[in-house]
């Protein structure tokens, strides 16, 4: 039962691979296809993050013994934005990073750690330096 459900995984995650990969307007979710979903649609996206980050770590939190950078590394990823901002707010602020258009290129997944960089503290030298090497990047 268990090879079943895993095959029917594989099968699943490779066809919906397929069809994304011939969808030319949702290759990668940046701000240029982020502002073409309603707000429903964002906060799906952002708890769709969320929950990844979190099973990333569930899944080495088995492989490594050392508690100590466990907790680092959650810190490190989540921070404490998740309990200070609701997903409705962040899909404002990620609205707002995208109103500047060098950042449309510039992956969603990179627009979460920038607001969550920006709600831990780091200073306006050290985010702009940041997204000037993303925009470097994503810009080409």
């Amino acid at each position: 039962m268990n090879r079943f459900l895993i095959k029917l995984f594989l099968i699943v995650v490779c066809f919906s691979s397929i069809l994304q990969s011939q969808s030319t307007s949702h290759n990668s979710m940046t701000g240029k296809n982020w502002k073409e979903f309603n707000h429903l649609t964002k906060c799906t996206y952002l708890i769709g993050i969320d929950n990844g980050l979190s099973w990333a770590l569930t899944l080495i939190s088995h492989k490594v013994d050392n508690k100590e950078y466990l907790e680092k590394t959650k810190s490190i990823i989540f921070g404490n934005i998740l309990a200070e901002i609701d997903y409705d707010d962040l899909v404002k602020e990620v609205n707002e990073f995208y109103k500047l258009g060098p950042n449309l290129n510039i992956p969603v997944l990179f627009a979460f750690d920038y607001t969550k960089r920006r709600y831990l503290g780091e200073t306006e030298s050290e985010l702009e330096e940041l997204l000037s090497s993303w925009r470097k990047v994503f810009n080409k």
